[in-house]
């Protein structure tokens, strides 16, 4: 009995003395290995939701009261008739009216006044000074001028071109304008001082001299389908602003020089409407020809359809998109923004057939949205941003593809994780993101490009991803290369990597 005591004693300091051993070894829990799911297992692809931060940039809209017609009464009331070679018109007291053949000038001094043209006439056109606004009511008239500008506004007032509904109305101009008092008219549609247009009937207009509608004041257009089937220079020329609140907007230039939408000294804002603009030159173009000036482009909304042989849409300053649909085709820089270009929520499908996609001397930033980014072959690249801007992704879903960008600007460390690829890859490549099994993206490469962009909220800092190529889909759809359902599998495990804010660049 004795020796079993003993022997009890001695096995239990040695579990002591071994416990203690064990305290003073530092223990270490090895790291699992990360999971790779097989390479014939199929992955869930999931659509992504575009994610959305604090807009940048400019949301200024113009609204001005004084350019409502409800906000105006004009209770007094000119009808002019046209036929083929003469006019007629009503007799008011404090309006001279001049007649020759089917052109008429108008110099009025009263206010209030609303004038009403209608009928039918190749040789005529008219001409209207005042001292007051007025109200231009176009009830189907077609007016074709041998002289000059179908509608010649020629005083400072502002003109209220109202289209009804139901009406459809076309004007032309001559392929000459005469000088008068010392001024030529550039446009089909052409005023001294501002215009807005407004109404639910149609206005179509050819401008064979220049523009077809011009003005040395600011645009607004609240409503209406207006199309500028022609034109030799610009569709639509302003001199100090255009803002387009609704309606549907469509100009074709690609039979002349000129621009779709284009401001000299001033800025274009776009609230909503709906714009198709096929161009020989840019889309729109907002500049400042005096120092003064500070031009911008701001689009809030709408719907955009650009096929441009020059630039899509092109200013000096600041440009902002939020809340839009863009479908932008050209053949030179897609979006130009010498200050900054500012994307925001939308929808943006960008592409450059020999220029870069974006281009900014100083600031490119995406905050929200998504946005398909396509440009020409290397050295083109879909971002082009000076070495010494800001290149920042605040949120939102980017897809950029094109090629590798030389001495710009770095992606900026303090953006969303970012995923960039710089490999040659051909078209119809198909491209795999995932998490262990949680797919992030899917994509089938639409044209061979050398460098590759992809932020969205699905990639996240600090987790293991696995990026693959090739392989294959199965029941699966997609739209504009980014699949939104079904299953992929296969595919080469080309790197292997854990994210982080900012870069996170595969060779």
């Amino acid at each position: 009995m004795k020796k079993y005591f003993f022997f009890v004693i001695i096995i239990g300091l040695l579990g002591a003395c071994s416990d203690d051993i064990d305290d003073k070894i530092s223990k270490k829990t090895p790291t699992p290995p990360i999971p790779v799911p097989t390479p014939e297992e199929n992955i869930l692809i999931t659509n992504t939701t575009d994610s959305n931060a604090n807009n940048l940039g400019s949301s200024q809209t113009d609204f001005n009261a004084n350019d409502l017609l409800s906000n105006h009464s004009f209770d007094k009331q000119v009808h002019i008739s046209f036929s083929e070679n003469t006019v007629t018109t009503d007799i008011i007291p404090n309006i001279a009216i001049h007649k020759d053949n089917a052109h008429i000038s108008i110099t009025s001094t009263l206010p209030n006044v609303e004038y009403i043209l209608s009928g039918n006439s190749n040789k005529g056109g008219l001409k209207i000074s005042s001292t007051h606004p007025y109200k231009l009511t176009l009830d189907n008239i077609t007016l074709s001028s041998d002289k000059g500008s179908a509608i010649e506004l020629q005083s400072n007032s502002k003109a209220f071109v109202y289209l009804p509904k139901h009406t459809t109305n076309t004007l032309s101009d001559s392929e000459n304008h005469s000088n008068n008092y010392g001024q030529i008219s550039t446009g089909t549609l052409y005023s001294i001082a501002d215009i807005v247009i407004d109404g639910e009937g149609s206005l179509s207009i050819k401008g064979k001299y220049k523009h077809g509608i011009a003005c040395n004041g600011y645009l607004r257009i609240i409503n209406g389908d207006i199309s500028v089937t022609e034109a030799i220079e610009d569709g639509i020329h302003s001199q100090n602003a255009y803002i387009g609140d609704g309606g549907t907007i469509q100009v074709n230039t690609q039979s002349g020089t000129g621009d779709g939408i284009r401001v000299n000294n001033g800025h274009i804002i776009i609230n909503n409407g709906k714009y198709i603009l096929n161009t020989k030159k840019n889309g729109m173009t907002a500049l400042n020809t005096n120092s003064t000036v500070i031009p911008y482009i701001t689009i809030n909304s709408g719907k955009l359809n650009i096929n441009a042989w020059a630039r899509g849409i092109s200013t000096t300053g600041i440009l902002t998109l939020t809340q839009a649909t863009m479908d932008l085709n050209s053949i030179d820089t897609a979006l130009y923004g010498e200050k900054a270009i500012y994307i925001n929520s939308g929808m943006y499908l960008l592409q450059a057939t020999t220029g870069s996609t974006l281009e900014s001397h100083e600031k490119i930033a995406f905050t929200g949205g998504r946005s398909i980014l396509k440009s020409g072959a290397s050295p083109k690249t879909p971002i082009d941003i000076s070495n010494s801007g800001i290149f920042l992704i605040k949120a939102g879903t980017i897809i950029a593809m094109g090629g590798t960008p030389q001495d710009r600007a770095t992606l900026s460390q303090d953006s969303a994780p970012t995923l960039i690829v710089n490999r040659n890859l051909q078209a119809n490549t198909l491209l795999h993101l995932r998490e262990n099994t949680r797919e992030v993206f899917t994509f089938l490469t639409p044209v061979p490009f050398t460098y590759f962009i992809f932020s969205s909220s699905k990639f996240l800092a600090g987790k293991n991803y696995m990026f693959y190529q090739n392989g294959e889909t199965q029941n699966a759809s997609q739209e504009e290369g980014l699949y939104i359902n079904g299953y992929y599998k296969g595919g080469t495990l080309i790197k292997q990597f854990t994210s982080k804010r900012g870069s996170n660049s595969v060779l």
